[in-house]
């Protein structure tokens, strides 16, 4: 199977269409469909349905296309390291971080990475916790932000300094934005809007334990803490959202603090399985010495 092939299939999927795919790629059509038949006919299933529209993804299509663009990461990800280290140029280091995580906190992280060596490139990559796992746990992503512990078997990990609570997003036009706390039992009745992972309490969390013993109503969830805000701003509800007071927080909105008051640290994990590139290194140093605890960890041992 080449890796000519996987971009071939991806276009195809991307464009429903061997005619657009056909275009974009600069070859014949004819020669495309045979590719495709012989990719179907080395795995044995049937990747798409032809219509009289357009092309759709069979189960195995959609499963196979997933890999397809996981395999083609990994390929760029190993050429261009291996470009990098024939050269002068720094490295790429890719960093995960869990969406509930507010933006301004990494792009900190990565200011302070980007002025002690510019010459390194980075790759953030935003999604719930257990994608961010899943990409450290296969090559794809080198170091990931949570904001709760990890597994100490699969992962090398640290906590941070910033310590982050709960709280109640709202808008300061509310009659709730006068308050100075919210109880978590005052949560009910309210429209929440809950991070992802919130619907699978972790342990230890008295808030996410009281919203799911008690089976509060939940309006919706989001992965990001910026759409957070933005459906809090344009009325859809309250968001629960990890805040401290050196985050960005939209001038329109007011975080209220939840109580009993739950101080969480993040923590920066990398895979105690699958070794490091230099720029990853420099970056968990970086970090470390910057946001990191003091003596959480031996940098000789990076």
């Amino acid at each position: 199977m080449e890796l000519r092939v996987l971009k071939y299939f991806l276009t195809v999927a991307q464009e429903s269409s061997i005619t657009k795919a056909a275009e974009i790629l600069h070859i014949t059509q004819p020669t495309l469909s045979r590719q495709l038949m012989q990719l179907e006919n080395e795995l044995g299933v049937s990747l798409m349905v032809r219509t009289n529209r357009e092309i759709l993804l069979t189960e195995e299509g959609i499963l196979f296309e997933q890999r397809a663009k996981e395999i083609l990461e990994l390929s760029d990800r190993a050429e261009r390291e291996i470009r990098h280290h024939k050269t002068s140029f720094g490295g790429t280091v890719s960093i995960g971080t869990a969406g509930v995580l507010p933006s301004s906190y990494i792009g900190r992280m990565i200011r302070a990475f980007r002025d002690h060596y510019p010459e390194n490139e980075f790759y953030l990559y935003t999604s719930c916790a257990d994608n961010i796992r899943e990409r450290i746990d296969k090559g794809l992503t080198s170091v990931g932000l949570f904001a709760e512990q990890v597994e100490s078997g699969k992962y090398s990990y640290v906590p941070l300094q910033e310590p982050w609570q709960w709280h109640l997003l709202v808008p300061k036009t509310d009659q709730i934005a006068t308050r100075g706390s919210v109880s978590i039992k005052e949560l009910d009745g309210l429209p929440l809007i809950v991070p992802k992972r919130v619907i699978v309490p972790l342990p230890h969390d008295d808030l996410l334990s009281f919203l799911y013993d008690h089976d509060i109503p939940i309006s919706g969830s989001y992965n990001l803490n910026t759409n957070a805000q933005t459906l809090v701003r344009d009325g859809v509800g309250y968001a629960l959202a990890l805040y401290s007071k050196s985050c960005w927080l939209s001038q329109e909105l007011k975080a209220i603090p939840i109580e009993p008051q739950q101080p969480i640290h993040a923590v920066l994990a990398w895979s105690r399985r699958r070794p490091l590139n230099p720029s990853s290194k420099l970056f968990i140093r970086t970090i470390l010495e910057e946001f990191g605890e003091a003596g959480a960890l031996d940098f000789e041992a990076l």
